[in-house]
């Protein structure tokens, strides 16, 4: 998939309100390992791929992970509210 496709998903993930923060990051993560080469020759989707890398190793302070990933793709609206609000589980 192409970089655009790529981030029509990622933002069908990341404002799917059914998922938590855990869910949303390991989706996102999933997704995002199926498009490594995409992934490779982005340089914003890189950075962003690098932050859930870094949650992936500790899987804590999700929503914080989640607020870094949406800043580097520049994703703004009810998620970064929904993720102060949730429970990590």
């Amino acid at each position: 998939m192409d970089a655009e496709q790529l981030m029509v998903e990622i933002n069908n993930i990341f404002w799917n309100k059914e998922l938590t923060d855990d869910d949303v990051a390991n989706e996102l993560l999933d997704v995002m390992d199926a498009n490594r080469e995409t992934v490779e020759f982005d340089r914003v989707l890189k950075a962003a791929y690098r932050v859930l890398n870094i949650w992936s190793r500790t899987e804590t302070d999700t929503g914080l992970y989640l607020d870094q990933f949406a800043d580097i793709l520049k994703l703004e609206g009810p998620m970064l509210e929904k993720n102060h609000n949730k429970k990590n589980m």
